[in-house]
């Protein structure tokens, strides 16, 4: 190596300029800072911008929701559920069931399920598969003419709705018999079920979820249970009483605030709730997204699908953090959205809120498992198998929720067991199911539509309910409008129906007497006022006119006094026997003369019985001399029960 000199080692330092690398770095940073927050920006610009839009739609949709149910069909707000079992139980509801509402019912379910409300579809659906049922058979006088026959068509269809809904015909038949039939023969049942399976096998042509599953959240499990897990199946099942009991209870709150003050507000109610309940959910991976792909995604094994980071044992406090408040949050919003005046059901709410609180109880009971895979506890698990499996605790807690609201056995297991095919959770189904229903009963007796029945007045009470340990006389009316058999004039019975809202009017023989005769009712007797015909006297229709021609002789007034004479305006209950001539009108074929009398000393279970056995509209009451002394109909007893249950 040649020597140099310092010089000409040095010669060219002064061409290059030493970078300062700290300087750089710290202009790096600077940069990269500026842009991460311009980034920031733009992303909270974006989302803000998106937050707006959204929040817009959801007015509009809420607004135009609200506003189609409040001006066009009224009877389209809520499940319809409550209006249904009293139709079912013999009443007539004008309109409830017709195809206005139909239509308006329909659309208007989309637009609340898009504006964010808490609420589902499968309550309505009912509604509007009865409506179907009630339109298609107007057109067939054999159900046109028939109150047997519609009331027959109105639960098989009521079976068709819970079908398309869950994709189970044989729980859609036992829901319709268990909860919303209030009568139900056998051959209804047939006829349900046939009505049943054909709508199911419609929507499986269909397929409108292009998956080939009748419903969204269709799962299947292919694991076992453990003995072990019997006790977390218990605390599923006392939380859906608790839930169900309390959103009951919640709602019914609600429902008295909303009939109190808010009842001039429906529309701006409706929007209210829509905007706060999407602002609460759109923060929470697990209520921003429909409830359908939620309880599916919720139902879902971790072998088919990883959703969220369920599966990840990492994510486990967050998932778990996000599951809880998702219960709470979805609890609040359905409890003030159900009931409000848009088409709302409650049994797929009441199931995600059952799903979300399932599905962390799974998780942590896995957790638990993995960290201590030998306690005695867990020894039933098999060491390189999966023991615990979360998705069957979303099943079981959805089972829980909707047992806890409907208050619903039989056709609840059922459904559920449809849903997912597992013959070997059916007892876990069962467990859950029946303690949510006894602690529900045991906080606030009753279901959620029963309460919503009370609390809106309707003539309804349940089969069976608590008897009045009264006689009969001490609750039916004894200040009664007669009809006499012979001798009233059609100036009288129309006053009397002018003056009188009574559907039915008891015939007796005399005023004086009061002995039965028979009954006849408002429509009855309006259609033979409007039928009237001249009279035959002496074998010859005779008029005005005609009197007034064959009486020359005489002046009109005495003509006036000879027809009043002759045709005065009367009317006679009594068919005349042949041959015989009458200056009275004939209504007889107005009369029922084989209307249902008991003894003033009957007891008011034994009218109870015969209410729900025969159905009739009124119960006459006589004494032992055959002197009618009152009569009852079926609200008046409703009445009485009420009252009894409020003291």
């Amino acid at each position: 190596m040649h020597k140099h000199s310092y010089e000409e080692l040095t010669a060219r330092f002064d061409e290059f300029e030493t970078i300062d690398w700290i300087a750089e770095s710290n202009k790096e940073s600077i940069k990269r800072n500026e842009l991460n927050n311009s980034n920031v920006d733009t992303l909270n610009s974006f989302i803000h911008s998106l937050y707006e839009t959204i929040q817009v739609w959801v007015s509009i949709l809420a607004f135009i929701c609200a506003y189609l149910v409040q001006y066009f069909a009224p009877f389209a707000a809520g499940s319809g559920l409550p209006e249904l079992k009293t139709v079912l139980g013999g009443f007539h509801m004008d309109k409830f069931l017709d195809s206005w509402t139909l239509l308006i019912k329909s659309s208007g379910l989309a637009l609340a399920v898009a504006s964010g409300l808490s609420v589902g579809k499968e309550g309505p659906a009912v509604h509007m598969g009865c409506c179907v049922g009630n339109v298609v058979s107007q057109h067939f006088g054999k159900y046109k003419n028939s109150k047997i026959k519609n009331r027959e068509i109105l639960s098989a269809s009521a079976a068709a709705g819970i079908a398309v809904a869950f994709g189970s015909p044989i729980g859609g038949v036992l829901f319709s018999m268990e909860d919303i039939s209030y009568v139900f023969p056998l051959q209804t049942l047939s006829r349900s079920f046939f009505c049943a399976l054909i709508a199911t096998t419609v929507i499986h042509v269909m397929n409108p979820f292009r998956t080939g599953k009748l419903v969204m959240f269709q799962a299947t499990y292919t694991r076992q249970w453990q003995f072990f897990e019997i006790i977390f199946f218990i605390i599923i099942g006392v939380f859906g009483g608790l839930v169900g009991a309390a959103l009951t209870n919640f709602n019914m709150k609600v429902a008295r605030f909303r009939k109190r003050y808010l009842k001039a507000l429906p529309i701006q109610e409706v929007v209210f709730i829509a905007l706060c309940s999407s602002t609460a959910f759109y923060f929470n991976i697990f209520t921003r997204i429909d409830m359908g792909k939620l309880l599916s995604y919720l139902f879902q094994e971790c072998e088919d699908g990883n959703w969220a980071g369920l599966c990840q044992p990492e994510n486990n406090t967050s998932i778990i953090l996000l599951l809880l408040l998702a219960t709470v949050v979805r609890f609040i919003g359905t409890g003030f959205a159900y009931g409000c005046k848009v088409p709302c059901g409650i049994f797929v709410p009441s199931m995600a809120i059952g799903a979300t609180f399932g599905r962390m109880l799974g998780i942590l009971v896995q957790s638990a498992q993995r960290m201590y895979p030998g306690s005695f506890f867990f020894s039933q698990c098999s060491p390189d198998v999966p023991c615990i499996t979360p998705a069957t605790y979303a099943f079981l807690g959805a089972a829980a929720g909707l047992g806890g609201v409907t208050r619903v056995t039989v056709s609840v297991v059922v459904i559920m067991y449809e849903l997912t095919g597992a013959v070997a959770f059916i007892v876990p189904t069962i467990i859950v199911v029946m303690i949510s229903k006894l602690i529900a009963d045991y906080i606030s007796p009753g279901a959620i539509s029963e309460q919503l029945i009370e609390l809106n007045g309707m003539p309804f009470i349940e089969r069976n309910s608590y008897p009045l340990g009264k006689l009969i006389s001490s609750v039916m009316k004894s200040k009664l409008t007669v009809l006499p058999a012979n001798g009233i004039s059609r100036r009288e019975i129309n006053r009397i129906l002018d003056s009188c809202p009574y559907k039915v009017f008891p015939i007796v023989n005399n005023l004086a007497e009061m002995k039965l005769e028979g009954v006849s009712s408002r429509d009855k007797l309006i259609q033979s006022l409007n039928e009237v015909k001249p009279l035959e006297i002496n074998g010859s229709s005779q008029d005005m006119n005609s009197l007034f021609n064959t009486s020359k002789n005489h002046n009109t007034e005495d003509l006036r006094n000879d027809y009043n004479h002759i045709n005065p305006d009367l009317v006679s209950f009594v068919k005349q026997k042949p041959g015989l001539s009458s200056s009275m009108y004939d209504f007889s074929k107005a009369v029922d003369l084989t209307p249902i009398v008991v003894d003033v000393n009957s007891s008011t279970e034994t009218v109870s019985e015969i209410f729900e056995s025969l159905g009739p509209k009124v119960v006459l009451v006589q004494n032992n001399m055959g002197r009618l002394v009152g009569l009852i109909c079926r609200k008046d007893m409703i009445k009485a029960k009420i009252l009894k249950h409020c003291h």
